[in-house]
């Protein structure tokens, strides 16, 4: 008869192959596996606008930006069985004497196929747009 320790031994055995088995097997799907997502972004209008900072005790006005942008999405290339949600985001980005910058204007989360075609018109920035030195200039 087998002792204990053989027959945990032979199950853990026979779980690390069917877990090696199915990790290639993912992976083996991964590389079949090419999605075309289809974007299309274009700006309206851009405002710089003066105002106060709500996070700073000084008097100091800083400048922001405002946008206002059309977005056309087609992600459903992207979902697959193993597809739980995407993340999406506009970045926007512009030039300093000192640096190029690139800031989050927009996101979404996108937790469904059918969530992930969509037209999107006149949508605002959904987060502030400044410069940490106070102005764009």
């Amino acid at each position: 008869m087998y002792s204990t320790s053989q027959r945990i031994s032979a199950v853990f055995g026979l779980f690390t192959t069917v877990v090696f088995t199915l990790c290639a097997f993912i992976a083996a799907t991964s590389w079949l596996f090419t999605p075309e997502p289809i974007t299309e972004v274009s700006i309206r209008n851009v405002n710089v606008v003066k105002g106060r900072t709500a996070y700073q005790r000084s008097d100091k006005s800083q400048e922001y930006a405002l946008l206002k942008f059309d977005l056309d999405y087609d992600l459903t290339s992207l979902f697959h069985w193993n597809t739980k949600q995407l993340f999406i985001y506009l970045v926007a980005s512009y030039d300093t004497p000192q640096t190029t910058n690139e800031v989050v204007v927009w996101d979404r989360i996108i937790q469904q196929k059918t969530q992930a075609k969509r037209r999107v018109r006149g949508e605002k920035n959904k987060y502030n747009v400044n410069d940490i030195n106070g102005s764009f200039k």
